[in-house]
């Protein structure tokens, strides 16, 4: 596998072929009742599909370049390794570095903060910078928030960092008012504890929009997020396929839509 793929699946969870229009029926059954819905944002409220190779060989040699600043102790050898690691192994963007950080007497909170805040400001950056078109004609979008607009309320549980990536993200789609800013929340404001690795995360957002289970949906691209997720009885799991629809539907998606859009026409 390609070094900028596996920072895509990194970033963003599967990346899909050309968009096709299957599963995006309406299914009462499934979403009657729903009044809250937890979204992810990279892949989920916009595709990746537009992101080109060259973005993705560039935020890894910005990678390397921060990991040098923040850690004038490795070589450029050493430091492209653990961010090789960050990618394959942990699947972040800091994970290798922890050793490094506690080898050399460094605060793990704070310089793991500080690589993650900065690292996802690179990647805003590069992506504005070298994909413009990345998020498209948003009308459609903001079409389908409008139209359900008072009537659901919406949060966030991203694995980038809410405020150099996520905000900006949101407001670039046009759509960051919609959300309740209380349950905006990204990996470093719930203890870098990972979606696929505790419902702590979802139940915290849950709480913040005063949502109970039954009446949720958790709107992802990723199925070992979901799978999780579906641990929280009552809990609508919904997959985001980007024209990539699953052959078979694994037990725990209650339904998978195509976009963002097509999903949010369930409400209507």
């Amino acid at each position: 596998m390609k070094i900028w793929e596996v920072i895509y699946n990194t970033i963003a969870g599967e990346k899909p072929d050309n968009p096709v229009n299957e599963d995006t029926a309406e299914n009462p059954k499934v979403l009657n009742g729903a009044t809250n819905i937890i979204w992810d944002i990279g892949n989920v409220l916009y595709p990746f599909s537009r992101v080109t190779e060259e973005y993705y060989a560039l935020c890894n040699d910005a990678h390397v370049e921060l990991a040098l600043k923040i850690f004038p102790m490795l070589s450029p050898e050493e430091a492209q390794y653990l961010v090789h690691e960050c990618y394959y192994t942990f699947h972040d963007c800091y994970g290798a570095f922890i050793p490094v950080i506690t080898h050399y007497g460094m605060d793990l909170e704070e310089t793991r903060l500080r690589l993650f805040k900065e690292h996802y400001a690179i990647l805003f950056e590069l992506l504005i910078k070298h994909c413009p078109d990345v998020f498209g004609d948003t009308t459609e979008l903001v079409d389908a928030f409008r139209a359900v607009a008072g009537r659901v309320k919406h949060g966030i549980l991203s694995q980038c960092c809410m405020e150099s990536f996520g905000i900006p993200a949101l407001e670039k789609l046009g759509i960051v008012s919609f959300f309740d800013p209380e349950a905006v929340l990204g990996l470093d404001q719930v203890g870098f504890v990972k979606k696929a690795e505790s419902t702590k995360p979802l139940r915290e957002v849950l709480e913040r929009l005063k949502a109970d289970p039954e009446h949720t949906c958790f709107v992802e691209d990723t199925l070992p997020n979901l799978e999780r997720a579906a641990e929280i009885r009552g809990l609508h799991c919904i997959y985001i396929n980007q024209g990539k629809p699953l052959d078979t539907v694994p037990s725990f998606v209650s339904k998978q839509f195509r976009g963002p859009a097509d999903f949010l026409r369930c409400f209507q």
